[in-house]
């Protein structure tokens, strides 16, 4: 009954390495899961932002959406902070 746990060195040096990578890889699909889940609720909780910068761009408001886009913590407007500041510049 037992025999079928009998495991050779073949199987251990093949069983080992495997186990460690494929505990590494689900460990490093679950933390990249967690981190783009945490970005995109990060990118919805701030819409309001992007909303009102888009109604101070439309209406021609150059001031307000410049302090609108200083004052932010949205991550997608920060990290395009100077394309729309340059843009906003070249518009008006």
């Amino acid at each position: 009954m037992f025999r079928i746990l009998n495991m050779g060195l073949l199987d251990i040096c093949w069983g080992v390495p495997f186990l460690y990578m494929s505990i590494v890889a689900m460990t490093n699909y679950f933390d990249s899961k967690l981190r783009i889940r945490n970005v995109v609720k990060a990118i919805a909780y701030h819409k309001s932002n992007r909303d009102k910068i888009s109604n101070c761009i439309k209406t021609g408001d150059l001031t307000s959406a410049e302090v609108l886009i200083n004052k932010t913590s949205d991550p997608l407007i920060k990290d395009s902070e100077s394309v729309l500041k340059e843009s906003l510049k070249s518009r008006f």
